[in-house]
């Protein structure tokens, strides 16, 4: 993977395309809602900023076409038991005994390198700790603790992606009881719809994944 995105970068560069990585603006997330007391929780963990449609103050209901605390550039420091409350106006949306599946919408097409989560890292107390593994469009990737002696909020970056798509389906294992997440931001460039660099990045990287899926 990581010599096909070497060779497109330099295929691009000697075609005179230019290839500028920066944060990705999510258009939209759907997803489950976060659970709280109606599920047993302290407080309540809803997405409660969410500007879409579903209810906000409602555990699990699904919740499609806007966004939220997920894109809000708030990621605390602090663990969940300081921050949130029962109103459910928390940073962190939580949601216990599941492996909820966000969808993320682009407004184009987009070559997406990394996509960093926050995390709330509590270490098994109240239940709260990092997932065990991330599926980004099907594909699992394990999570390791960059900092296991800590047990602080920490942000998991899952690096050399490779994908090209306007949408994109992440499913979040849990590792313990609880799982709260403050942010997602995905890195990457948007891709102009039926250019040559679309073809050339979906020569490079797509078909190696449909190939390696299919084997």
């Amino acid at each position: 993977m990581r010599l096909a995105r070497q060779l497109t970068v330099i295929s691009m560069i000697t075609m005179g395309f230019s290839f500028v990585q920066a944060n990705l603006t999510i258009q939209s997330y759907d997803m489950p809602n976060g659970a709280g007391r109606a599920s047993g929780g302290a407080y309540n963990y809803w997405d409660l900023a969410y500007n879409g449609s579903g209810s906000k103050t409602t555990d699990g209901e699904i919740l499609t076409g806007g966004v939220g605390d997920l894109t809000d550039g708030i990621y605390p420091s602090q663990n969940w038991n300081f921050v949130e409350n029962i109103s459910g106006t928390g940073p962190y949306v939580g949601w216990r005994n599941s492996n909820p599946t966000i969808t993320l919408h682009f407004s184009n097409r987009s070559l997406i390198d990394s996509i960093s989560f926050w995390f709330d890292d509590s270490k098994g107390k109240g239940g709260v700790g990092l997932p065990s593994s991330i599926l980004v469009a099907g594909l699992p990737h394990t999570i390791v603790d960059p900092n296991p002696a800590v047990g602080t909020p920490k942000q998991i970056e899952l690096s050399e992606l490779g994908l090209v798509t306007n949408m994109v389906s992440i499913q979040v294992m849990r590792g313990h009881e609880w799982t709260f997440l403050s942010e997602i931001q995905v890195h990457g460039s948007a891709v102009p719809e039926n250019s040559p660099l679309t073809v050339l990045i979906i020569g490079s990287l797509g078909f190696p994944l449909m190939r390696r899926r299919t084997a």
